[in-house]
């Protein structure tokens, strides 16, 4: 268990919230909202990933076929006999 020092206008900010969210403990708020943080990186991220690969003109087979090889390769160059 970690103490962290907060303010008072971000600790009663972090009580509205763990309300809103319904939430049985701060730990459990803390945890949902990195969770929604990662949620939110993932999909920002994909964003970028489709645009990079329509810009490319790449289609999802495309995508899968080259995963495919690089995944060959890799399984050949790290289980090599």
């Amino acid at each position: 268990m970690k103490t962290i020092a907060l303010s008072d206008e971000t600790h009663k900010n972090l009580m509205r919230l763990k309300l809103e969210y319904d939430a049985s403990s701060s730990d459990t708020l803390l945890k949902r909202l990195l969770m929604e943080h990662k949620k939110l990186k993932f999909l920002a991220l994909s964003g970028l990933f489709r645009e990079r690969a329509k810009a490319k003109g790449m289609t999802v087979k495309d995508i899968m076929v080259e995963g495919r090889k690089i995944r060959d390769e890799l399984y050949a160059e790290w289980f090599k006999d």
